[in-house]
């Protein structure tokens, strides 16, 4: 069975690095599940609404609540300046490895994380790889494998998005899951949340 992959956007020839972020397990922690305390308050949920309209004339309405609660309360405030720290420092953008991409357009993607201020930073989101032999995939992508070793599926969307967009220098993947096969030094692995060592090892990469 061929492969089939979408991709949902692109990446501008003057963007030479790129950060692949996860959110699980990156800006939100493991198991911090604080929006439950809130989605059952009609009245809280109003004034969240209100105040995310206020700010950011969009109506948080259309998109699922319990995407819209988690990116509000469940994040991490200090994970998300320390991304900020990453980006601003090496001039790196966006480009969306986490699962949270699926089922999302770019629009929608970008209004959620415009509630911490990073939309401004987010170009693309990696494709979606649908498969029944890994090994059909990896050929063509034989420069980065090892004989006998096949690499996760979001290790092979980002290997696929550097290997498209040629222009690309220098790239970093924060993610809790080890993809060290495959992107072996331009990779920070996360243990529940982007902690300050996280963003240091990320900055190193992007500006090697």
């Amino acid at each position: 069975m061929s492969v089939i992959y979408h991709n949902k956007g692109f990446c501008p020839p003057e963007v030479t690095k790129v950060l692949f972020l996860d959110i699980d397990g990156v800006l939100q922690p493991i198991g911090r599940q604080n929006r439950f305390a809130h989605l059952e308050k009609k009245d809280e949920m109003d004034s969240l609404y209100s105040e995310l309209f206020n700010l950011h004339h969009i109506d948080y309405r259309i998109y699922d609540q319990y995407d819209v609660t988690a990116v509000y309360y469940d994040w991490d405030k200090s994970s998300v300046l320390l991304l900020k720290d990453v980006l601003e420092t090496t001039n790196a953008k966006i480009v969306l490895s986490s699962s949270w991409k699926e089922d999302k357009t770019r629009n929608h993607m970008s209004d959620l994380l415009r509630i911490h201020g990073l939309n401004k930073y987010y170009i693309d989101n990696t494709i979606d790889i649908k498969y029944s032999n890994r090994k059909e995939y990896t050929k063509n992508l034989i420069k980065y494998t090892v004989k006998g070793v096949y690499y996760s599926i979001r290790a092979l969307e980002i290997l696929h998005y550097v290997n498209k967009y040629k222009h690309i220098t220098n790239f970093v993947a924060i993610d809790d899951l080890n993809l060290t096969d495959g992107l072996k030094n331009n990779f920070v692995h996360t243990n529940s949340r982007l902690t300050s060592e996280d963003a240091k090892k990320a900055i190193k990469i992007l500006m090697s």
